[in-house]
């Protein structure tokens, strides 16, 4: 949670390589090796356990199904975010390639160093 906070708030770039390193994805591999690992995942969970691999996935799910009201006020909140100043702020200065001025940031208080 704290990595997914850090890049979330920062929106700081991040490689698929090093997201795997801290735990936010699986696996990551060059694009040319994805379809073939894939299918060696799938190979492998195909020799495994069925039922074990169907409860596992099943108690996975119910997490996730406890977690969707977290999800749809998540979903909410950036959907007003999208409409908002900052948003088409940081749509242009992506566009001009040049460093977002964030309108609610402009009379925040930075904290001396």
């Amino acid at each position: 949670m704290a990595k997914t906070k850090y890049y979330v708030l920062t929106s700081e770039k991040l490689t698929g390589a090093e997201a795997e390193r801290i735990g936010l994805v699986s696996l990551a591999v060059p694009r040319e090796q994805v379809l073939p690992r894939a299918l060696e995942v799938a190979s492998h969970l195909a020799r495994g356990s069925q039922q074990a691999i169907r409860f596992t996935k099943r108690a996975l799910n119910v997490w996730l199904t406890s977690a969707v009201p977290q999800h749809e006020l998540s979903a909410a909140l950036e959907i007003l975010d999208f409409a908002g100043a900052d948003y088409a702020e940081a749509r242009q200065a992506f566009r001009e390639k040049r460093p977002v001025d964030f309108p609610s940031a402009r009379n925040a208080v930075v904290p001396a160093n």
